[in-house]
Parts: C-alpha cells; structure tokens; sequence
C-alpha cells in the first residue's frame, strides 16, 4: 500500500512513501479523510470490524443482508465496494474522515473497537527494544539503520503468543467467504472461491514482492542484511522471491487508458485513412493499453 514515486532510490525506506489516502490533518493518527475518489487506504481489520458487527446484528435481527450486500455478476463473492464503504463509514465515519483504534487490549483491559484476538504484536520479550513493527521483529541493528521497511523482518517468533498472528485481511476475507456461502451456496464455496483469475495461483504465477538481501537468503526467519540492500541477488538455493522470478517484469491485468479520447457528433464518420470510426480507436487503444508492464 505504499506507493514510491518513479525513480526513488533502490535503498528507499518503503514506509517512508506515502499510501494512497488523505492523512486527517494535524498528523491526527489512525484517521484518513474521505476524499474525492473515496475512503482510500484503511486497515484490513477497519473492515473487518465492521463487517463483523453488521452480520451479527443482521443474525440477530432476522435481518436479511443478501441482496443488499451482493452482486454475483458484478463482484462475485465479494461484498459490493459501495457497501462495505457504507458498512466502514456507519461504524467508524466522523463527518468526513473515517477514525478508528488499533486491534489492541486497551490500558484498561477492555478490547479496542477493531480488536481480534488473532491479533499479536509487540510481544515481549522479542519487542522490549521498540524494534518490532507490528508483528514483525527486527533486531536493533535492523532498526538503528532505519532504512529497512520492517515487513521484510520476521514474524515474532518469541514470547507466549510466538506464531498466532494471523493477517486481519484474511481473516476478512474468510469471514466475506462464509457469508458468500450463507447467501450463494450454489455459486460460492465454503473455502476460498475461484475468482476471474483463479485461485489459488497457479504455480508458474509469482503472486510475491521483491524481497530485499537477507543475512541467510535460506533462512526463512532471517534478519534483512545491514547495511540495508535491494533487490535480493537471487540464486536457485534462496527461498525468497527476487526480480528474476517475475522475469523483471509483471504484467498489470485490466483496462487502462493513457489518452484523453474525445467523441465529437459525427461518431460515425470514418477516419479517412483506416475507415475505422472514433468509437473503434478508442476501443483499440484501450485494449492496446492492457498489455502495459511494469518494471519491478
């Protein structure tokens, strides 16, 4: 969800690169401000909780969600994008932001308004340095070069709770699956369903990022190598993906269009020299642009 500009520098903090939402104002802290193309960038586990709290109170209720939280031939068994906004905006909408608490046990022992019990960072005696991120654990010496993106550290693997983290955005997806199922039996499955593209991945698809060095590209709970380097020299004895697993590039799926087209009255006349009409070279340089690739 961060998102570098063009050029940025190989050894560029990730974290440091901004996400595509509006921060609240005044560096106000887990609060983004509802802007022109919508919520944008939230945490999975803002959705979560509210997709969590509806469908127990439509269970209580009687109360029948299907129709009004699903569109098979539009989103599959996925929640409509404008109801799981609306769902967010009822549990954690503030005039025009949308504010909520991290997944935490409050000081007073009572859970946050986003807590899942899933959810474990910081855990001592792993973090008792303040040199984890989230449930990534880094050592102090990853952290005092602080130009290491903190999800390239392992998980916390010390500590009562050592192991029980689970991502919050598939735990929302789970829970999007069994109400799928509850609503669609016949279309969508108990288990993850078949999307467009197929799921799982097939295995010749690479659905991971470029990782960065690592002390022991074979250890999967190694620490990243300081001084702080990107990509990783990759080699048929590591386990962690690098640019050549991609080929260097990536294709993008979908429709893009790179150029402003516009449609006078005479729509249908012919463009003079291939007799094809605006509207068709239109069509065909927005199916030209789907097979734009991105550099890694």
């Amino acid at each position: 969800t961060h998102h570098c500009p063009i050029g940025s520098p190989p050894d560029i903090n990730i974290a440091d690169c901004p996400k595509v939402n509006t921060p609240c104002p005044d560096g106000k802290n887990d609060c983004v401000v509802i802007g022109e193309y919508g919520i944008g960038h939230i945490p999975p586990f803002v959705a979560l909780a509210a997709v969590k709290n509806e469908y127990l109170d439509a269970l209580a209720n009687g109360e029948d969600i299907c129709s009004k939280w699903f569109d098979y031939k539009s989103y599959r068994c996925d929640i409509k994008k404008n109801m799981l906004d609306e769902l967010v905006y009822k549990y954690f909408g503030v005039d025009n932001t949308i504010q909520f608490e991290p997944p935490i046990v409050k000081e007073d022992g009572t859970p946050s308004s986003t807590y899942y019990k899933l959810e474990f960072a910081g855990e001592s005696p792993a973090c008792d340095d303040g040199n984890c991120y989230g449930p990534h654990y880094c050592s102090t010496e990853v952290t005092n070069d602080g130009s290491v993106w903190g999800d390239y550290c392992p998980y916390v693997h010390t500590g009562e709770n050592a192991g029980k983290y689970r991502h919050p955005h598939i735990a929302l997806a789970a829970l999007q699956q069994l109400v799928a199922n509850a609503c669609m039996p016949s279309l969508c499955g108990k288990e993850w369903d078949e999307g467009p593209d197929g799921y799982p991945p097939k295995p010749t698809e690479s659905t991971s990022i470029t990782w960065c060095e690592m002390e022991d590209n074979e250890d999967p709970i190694s620490q990243p190598k300081v001084p702080y380097s990107w990509p990783i020299m990759e080699t048929d004895e590591s386990i962690l993906p690098g640019p050549f697993s991609y080929g260097a590039f990536k294709p993008a799926k979908g429709f893009y269009v790179n150029e402003l087209v516009l449609q006078g009255d005479n729509k249908e006349k012919p463009c003079e020299d291939s007799g094809a009409t605006a509207m068709n070279v239109a069509n065909v340089m927005v199916a030209s642009a789907a097979a734009v690739l991105f550099v890694l």
